[in-house]
């Protein structure tokens, strides 16, 4: 099922089953609104603008004729080192009781980390970063 998410966001393949069968597809954005192969060859590192947009990834099955199945996400949301807001997508399929079914996959994470300023306010300045004067 598609997974929604609002703002821009920096969107990261950061690990899964890396097969030319699945594919990532994201709409409702402001610029990169398409279908992408998840591949080994080809990193996906892409930042994703708009007020909402949807991403979605799918698995080609083993089935004749195959098709594309659209995958469950599971969404986690946490803060990183920097305080930054980071959704992470993990994909796999609702339908997939066993490692033996035609139609499972592993899945893929996705690690989407937010650009937006209001979530992620710049930081000011350490009050604790400060320096001993020199002595002469």
């Amino acid at each position: 099922m598609p997974e929604t998410l609002y703002g821009p966001f920096h969107v990261v393949l950061a690990d899964g089953d890396l097969s030319p069968t699945q594919r990532l597809r994201i709409a409702g954005s402001e610029s990169v609104d398409g279908h992408y192969m998840v591949d080994f060859d080809v990193p996906l590192d892409m930042v994703v603008t708009g007020d909402a947009w949807t991403v979605e990834v799918a698995f080609l099955n083993r089935d004749d004729p195959p098709e594309w199945i659209t995958a469950v996400f599971t969404r986690s949301t946490d803060l990183n080192a920097n305080g930054e807001l980071v959704v992470e997508l993990q994909s796999g399929l609702d339908n997939s009781p066993s490692w033996g079914s035609a139609h499972f996959r592993p899945g893929i994470l996705l690690v989407c980390t937010s650009l937006d300023e209001v979530i992620n306010p710049a930081p000011g300045p350490n009050p604790y970063d400060f320096t001993v004067p020199e002595r002469g």
